[in-house]
């Protein structure tokens, strides 16, 4: 199975919502007396498809960075662990050779 990438997991979402909210729209309004209000609420399918594109995008931002600062700070322990053997990974300090606590940097 090909997994596919972040960006077209995105799109599809996207898309999905666009078409979504569009034929909730359309579908609200059958009767040609009604043309003008069916393409008021086109606009606000369209509108509402955009929304939940923004929304998507958002989470899907969110997700990366929370997934790229796990990763950085796991690599930040280990170095400090690797570094320091006084190192204590719930405070991110250690003790120096005169029993000062520093704060790890690497």
């Amino acid at each position: 199975m090909i997994k596919s990438a972040p960006k077209s997991k995105f799109f599809s979402a996207a898309m999905a919502t666009l078409m979504a909210a569009t034929v909730v729209a359309t579908t609200l309004v059958t009767s040609p007396a009604d043309a003008g209000r069916r393409e008021r609420l086109i606009g606000a399918g369209v509108a509402a498809g955009v929304l939940g594109t923004l929304i998507v995008g958002g989470a899907v931002r969110r997700s990366r960075e929370r997934r790229a600062d796990r990763y950085y700070y796991r690599g930040h322990v280990n170095r400090c662990y690797a570094r320091y053997r006084s190192y204590d990974e719930r405070t991110d300090t250690w003790v120096d050779r005169y029993g000062r606590v520093r704060r790890c940097r690497l």
